[in-house]
Protein backbone atom coordinates (compact mmCIF):
# COMPACT_ATOMS: atom_id res chain seq x y z
CA UNK A 1 0.00 0.00 0.00
CA UNK A 2 2.88 2.24 1.17
CA UNK A 3 4.63 1.95 -2.41
CA UNK A 4 1.36 2.01 -4.15
CA UNK A 5 0.31 5.88 -2.38
CA UNK A 6 4.60 7.06 -3.78
CA UNK A 7 3.83 5.84 -7.33
CA UNK A 8 0.52 7.86 -7.48
CA UNK A 9 1.95 10.71 -5.86
CA UNK A 10 5.30 10.13 -8.24
CA UNK A 11 2.70 9.95 -11.05
CA UNK A 12 1.21 13.13 -10.15
CA UNK A 13 4.38 15.04 -10.17
CA UNK A 14 5.52 13.43 -13.40
CA UNK A 15 2.20 14.95 -15.02
CA UNK A 16 2.26 18.15 -13.85
CA UNK A 17 6.14 18.43 -14.93
CA UNK A 18 4.80 17.48 -18.66
CA UNK A 19 2.08 19.99 -18.08
CA UNK A 20 4.35 22.70 -17.39
CA UNK A 21 6.72 21.57 -20.17
CA UNK A 22 3.82 21.64 -22.84
CA UNK A 23 2.53 24.86 -21.24
CA UNK A 24 6.10 26.39 -21.76
CA UNK A 25 6.53 24.93 -25.34
CA UNK A 26 3.36 26.42 -26.52
CA UNK A 27 4.44 30.01 -24.90
CA UNK A 28 8.04 29.57 -26.79
CA UNK A 29 5.89 28.42 -30.14
CA UNK A 30 3.92 31.90 -29.50
CA UNK A 31 6.57 34.18 -28.58
CA UNK A 32 7.28 36.74 -31.12
CA UNK A 33 10.43 35.25 -33.36
CA UNK A 34 11.66 35.33 -37.11
CA UNK A 35 9.54 32.65 -38.63
CA UNK A 36 11.22 32.03 -42.60
CA UNK A 37 11.32 35.61 -44.27
CA UNK A 38 9.32 37.38 -41.79
CA UNK A 39 9.00 38.20 -37.82
CA UNK A 40 6.09 36.85 -36.08
CA UNK A 41 4.47 36.04 -32.38
CA UNK A 42 2.94 37.51 -29.09
CA UNK A 43 5.02 39.96 -27.72
CA UNK A 44 6.02 40.02 -23.74
CA UNK A 45 4.74 43.48 -23.14
CA UNK A 46 2.33 45.66 -24.60
CA UNK A 47 2.59 47.01 -27.72
CA UNK A 48 4.74 50.59 -27.72
CA UNK A 49 2.13 53.52 -28.80
CA UNK A 50 2.73 56.37 -30.36
CA UNK A 51 2.47 60.04 -28.08
CA UNK A 52 -0.10 61.49 -30.41
CA UNK A 53 -2.04 59.64 -33.02
CA UNK A 54 -1.19 56.60 -34.43
CA UNK A 55 -2.42 54.57 -37.92
CA UNK A 56 -3.34 51.36 -36.77
CA UNK A 57 -4.56 50.00 -40.03
CA UNK A 58 -5.01 51.26 -43.75
CA UNK A 59 -6.74 48.58 -46.51
CA UNK A 60 -8.85 47.62 -48.85
CA UNK A 61 -12.53 47.70 -47.41
CA UNK A 62 -12.94 43.84 -48.86
CA UNK A 63 -13.72 40.73 -47.14
CA UNK A 64 -14.08 37.15 -47.87
CA UNK A 65 -15.55 34.30 -45.73
CA UNK A 66 -12.99 32.79 -43.13
CA UNK A 67 -15.16 29.84 -42.23
CA UNK A 68 -13.08 27.50 -41.94
CA UNK A 69 -10.38 29.41 -41.10
CA UNK A 70 -7.89 29.04 -44.03
CA UNK A 71 -4.46 28.17 -43.72
CA UNK A 72 -3.10 31.09 -44.75
CA UNK A 73 -3.56 34.86 -45.42
CA UNK A 74 -2.43 37.18 -48.26
CA UNK A 75 -1.53 40.51 -48.64
CA UNK A 76 -1.09 42.91 -51.74
CA UNK A 77 -0.77 46.34 -52.63
CA UNK A 78 -0.21 48.62 -55.69
CA UNK A 79 2.90 50.63 -55.92
CA UNK A 80 3.85 53.53 -58.42
CA UNK A 81 7.92 52.49 -58.15
CA UNK A 82 9.66 49.36 -57.98
CA UNK A 83 10.89 49.71 -54.17
CA UNK A 84 13.40 47.64 -51.88
CA UNK A 85 11.64 48.29 -48.55
CA UNK A 86 8.15 48.06 -47.92
CA UNK A 87 7.14 48.00 -44.28
CA UNK A 88 4.52 45.32 -43.33
CA UNK A 89 2.79 45.55 -40.30
CA UNK A 90 0.19 43.34 -39.20
CA UNK A 91 -1.14 43.97 -35.30
CA UNK A 92 -4.11 43.62 -32.98
CA UNK A 93 -6.49 46.71 -33.41
CA UNK A 94 -7.08 45.93 -29.84
CA UNK A 95 -4.23 44.90 -28.18
CA UNK A 96 -4.89 42.30 -25.91
CA UNK A 97 -2.48 39.04 -26.93
CA UNK A 98 0.20 41.73 -27.87
CA UNK A 99 0.28 39.86 -31.58
CA UNK A 100 2.34 41.45 -34.58
CA UNK A 101 3.45 40.23 -37.40
CA UNK A 102 6.37 42.24 -39.35
CA UNK A 103 10.09 42.62 -40.55
CA UNK A 104 9.20 40.91 -43.92
CA UNK A 105 12.67 40.49 -45.94
CA UNK A 106 12.16 41.16 -49.45
CA UNK A 107 13.92 43.50 -51.26
CA UNK A 108 12.13 43.21 -55.16
CA UNK A 109 8.89 45.27 -54.59
CA UNK A 110 7.61 45.80 -58.50
CA UNK A 111 6.21 48.73 -59.44
CA UNK A 112 1.70 48.39 -59.66
CA UNK A 113 -0.02 44.97 -58.21
CA UNK A 114 1.91 42.44 -59.68
CA UNK A 115 4.71 41.01 -57.41
CA UNK A 116 3.38 42.74 -54.56
CA UNK A 117 2.48 39.81 -52.80
CA UNK A 118 3.10 38.56 -49.48
CA UNK A 119 1.43 35.31 -47.76
CA UNK A 120 1.96 33.90 -43.56
CA UNK A 121 0.87 31.01 -42.64
CA UNK A 122 -2.03 31.51 -39.71
CA UNK A 123 -0.82 28.78 -36.93
CA UNK A 124 -0.19 31.26 -34.74
CA UNK A 125 -3.19 33.68 -35.20
CA UNK A 126 -5.56 30.32 -34.80
CA UNK A 127 -3.89 29.17 -32.01
CA UNK A 128 -4.53 32.62 -30.14
CA UNK A 129 -7.75 33.22 -31.31
CA UNK A 130 -7.22 35.36 -33.82
CA UNK A 131 -9.54 33.85 -36.23
CA UNK A 132 -11.74 36.83 -37.55
CA UNK A 133 -8.62 39.51 -38.79
CA UNK A 134 -11.17 42.05 -40.56
CA UNK A 135 -12.37 42.56 -36.92
CA UNK A 136 -9.16 41.98 -35.28
CA UNK A 137 -6.13 43.44 -37.14
CA UNK A 138 -4.51 46.15 -38.50
CA UNK A 139 -2.74 46.14 -41.65
CA UNK A 140 -0.41 48.97 -42.43
CA UNK A 141 2.37 49.25 -45.86
CA UNK A 142 4.76 51.83 -45.00
CA UNK A 143 6.63 53.40 -47.53
CA UNK A 144 8.66 55.75 -46.19
CA UNK A 145 9.19 54.85 -42.02
CA UNK A 146 8.52 51.62 -40.72
CA UNK A 147 7.55 53.44 -37.68
CA UNK A 148 4.15 55.58 -36.75
CA UNK A 149 4.19 58.79 -37.46
CA UNK A 150 1.97 61.94 -37.84
CA UNK A 151 2.65 62.07 -41.49
CA UNK A 152 2.53 58.76 -43.44
CA UNK A 153 2.78 57.55 -46.85
CA UNK A 154 1.02 54.10 -47.57
CA UNK A 155 0.18 51.72 -49.62
CA UNK A 156 -3.44 50.35 -49.38
CA UNK A 157 -3.43 46.55 -48.49
CA UNK A 158 -6.07 43.68 -49.76
CA UNK A 159 -6.20 41.54 -47.02
CA UNK A 160 -7.78 37.98 -48.63
CA UNK A 161 -6.55 34.05 -48.49
CA UNK A 162 -8.19 32.82 -51.88
CA UNK A 163 -8.95 36.10 -54.00
CA UNK A 164 -8.59 39.48 -54.02
CA UNK A 165 -10.91 42.11 -55.34
CA UNK A 166 -11.09 43.30 -58.75
CA UNK A 167 -12.14 46.74 -57.82
CA UNK A 168 -11.69 48.76 -54.39
CA UNK A 169 -14.49 50.35 -53.67
CA UNK A 170 -14.31 51.74 -50.44
CA UNK A 171 -11.33 52.08 -47.75
CA UNK A 172 -11.30 51.68 -44.12
CA UNK A 173 -8.77 53.48 -41.72
CA UNK A 174 -7.90 52.86 -37.93
CA UNK A 175 -6.67 55.39 -35.50
CA UNK A 176 -5.86 55.28 -31.94
CA UNK A 177 -5.09 58.22 -29.72
CA UNK A 178 -3.07 58.77 -26.62
CA UNK A 179 -5.38 60.95 -24.83
CA UNK A 180 -9.07 62.05 -25.07
CA UNK A 181 -9.69 64.15 -28.34
CA UNK A 182 -11.96 65.61 -30.97
CA UNK A 183 -10.82 65.37 -34.47
CA UNK A 184 -11.92 66.41 -37.86
CA UNK A 185 -11.29 64.11 -41.09
CA UNK A 186 -10.87 65.80 -45.01
CA UNK A 187 -9.68 63.48 -48.00
CA UNK A 188 -8.21 65.61 -50.77
CA UNK A 189 -7.19 64.54 -54.33
CA UNK A 190 -3.51 65.88 -54.54
CA UNK A 191 -3.46 66.56 -58.26
CA UNK A 192 -5.71 69.70 -57.83
CA UNK A 193 -5.90 69.99 -54.03
CA UNK A 194 -9.48 69.18 -54.44
CA UNK A 195 -11.60 68.22 -51.55
CA UNK A 196 -13.82 64.73 -52.21
CA UNK A 197 -14.81 64.03 -49.07
CA UNK A 198 -15.47 65.05 -44.84
CA UNK A 199 -16.38 63.98 -41.80
CA UNK A 200 -17.19 66.51 -38.98
CA UNK A 201 -15.11 66.97 -35.57
CA UNK A 202 -15.75 63.77 -33.67
CA UNK A 203 -15.01 62.36 -30.27
CA UNK A 204 -12.10 60.02 -29.59
CA UNK A 205 -11.45 58.29 -26.62
CA UNK A 206 -7.66 57.70 -24.85
CA UNK A 207 -6.40 53.82 -26.39
CA UNK A 208 -9.98 53.23 -28.08
CA UNK A 209 -9.50 52.99 -31.79
CA UNK A 210 -11.37 54.77 -33.99
CA UNK A 211 -12.87 53.70 -37.71
CA UNK A 212 -12.78 55.89 -40.73
CA UNK A 213 -13.96 54.84 -43.91
CA UNK A 214 -14.12 56.51 -47.02
CA UNK A 215 -15.90 55.27 -49.92
CA UNK A 216 -13.64 55.97 -53.28
CA UNK A 217 -16.13 53.73 -55.57
CA UNK A 218 -16.42 57.43 -58.29
CA UNK A 219 -12.86 58.96 -57.49
CA UNK A 220 -10.37 58.55 -60.13
CA UNK A 221 -6.65 56.88 -59.85
CA UNK A 222 -3.94 59.36 -58.47
CA UNK A 223 -2.36 60.58 -55.43
CA UNK A 224 -4.67 61.30 -52.21
CA UNK A 225 -4.49 62.56 -48.79
CA UNK A 226 -6.14 62.19 -45.45
CA UNK A 227 -6.33 64.56 -43.39
CA UNK A 228 -7.33 64.67 -39.83
CA UNK A 229 -7.34 67.75 -37.86
CA UNK A 230 -8.44 68.38 -33.44
CA UNK A 231 -7.61 68.80 -30.49
CA UNK A 232 -6.82 67.25 -27.23
CA UNK A 233 -9.51 67.10 -24.89
CA UNK A 234 -7.06 68.01 -21.61
CA UNK A 235 -5.46 71.50 -22.34
CA UNK A 236 -7.32 72.16 -25.75
CA UNK A 237 -3.44 71.27 -27.37
CA UNK A 238 -3.99 71.25 -31.32
CA UNK A 239 -2.66 68.25 -33.30
CA UNK A 240 -2.65 67.01 -37.18
CA UNK A 241 -1.90 63.73 -38.99
CA UNK A 242 -1.98 62.85 -42.52
CA UNK A 243 -1.84 59.64 -44.71
CA UNK A 244 -0.55 59.77 -48.59
CA UNK A 245 -1.65 57.16 -50.50
CA UNK A 246 -2.33 56.44 -54.42
CA UNK A 247 -5.59 54.88 -54.91
CA UNK A 248 -5.89 52.28 -57.89
CA UNK A 249 -9.30 51.30 -57.92
CA UNK A 250 -8.18 48.30 -60.58
CA UNK A 251 -6.76 45.18 -58.68
CA UNK A 252 -4.67 42.73 -61.51
CA UNK A 253 -3.30 39.92 -60.37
Amino acid sequence: MHHKKIYIKLSAVLMLLFCLSFSFQQLNIWEYQKRGNYYEGTKSKKLSENDQIELLSMRVDYQESMIPFPDRLALKFYIEQPQSKVHITVREIYDRRHYVMDRVEKSDWQKGWHGNTFMWETSILSSIGLTSPYEQLGVVARLRNPYPDIKEEVAPVCLYFSRPPDKINRYVFVFKTSQDARIGWQVYQEDNSKLVHELPYTRLSAGVPFVFRWDCSKNPAGHYRLVGTGYYKYGNDPFSCHVDFYHQPYVTR
